[in-house]
């Protein structure tokens, strides 16, 4: 992914593969920090988002996260794909991950991704999505959530 980035040629940007649990930048470097369906493969995620906390300023800036949800069959269907990616990851419910974030600031999270189990239904997918909003399911496979610091 950071070579396809990279070949985009976007101005002012730079991309580089470096490890979440220890990032090489000064405190309060940045207003923004973004980790997304990076959570789930971390060794230690409560000190990877202390590590991205560190790097952003405070106050005002913001933590971005998006996380695949255990709560949605979809997701724990990949997951027990025998060697699939998904296998060793260790997917977050909605509760989870706020516990996770609320020491860090104002929280707003959003669930979406109300997939159809059949592929043949997924052109029923926006109505899947406007079903699962408006009755407020906890089990979209994926969570969104802002932290302003």
């Amino acid at each position: 992914m950071i070579t396809i980035a990279k070949s985009k040629n976007i101005v002012r940007s730079h991309f580089q593969v470096i490890d979440g649990h220890c990032l090489s930048f000064a405190n309060e470097s940045f207003d923004i920090a973004a980790a997304i369906t990076t959570l789930e493969f971390a060794t230690d995620p409560e000190g990877m988002v202390a590590e991205m906390a560190r790097c952003v300023r405070k106050p005002g800036g913001q933590m971005l996260f998006g996380v695949l949800n255990a709560l949605s069959r979809y997701n724990q269907e990949r997951q027990n794909e025998a060697g699939g990616p998904y296998a060793l990851a260790k997917l977050f419910s909605p509760e989870q991950l706020w516990g996770l974030l609320e020491p860090w600031g104002q929280i707003q999270m959003i669930i979406a991704g109300f997939v159809p189990r059949r592929g043949g239904l997924l052109t029923l997918a926006p109505i899947c999505e406007l079903a699962g909003q408006l009755v407020g399911s906890q089990r979209g496979a994926f969570i969104a959530a802002k932290v302003q610091l």
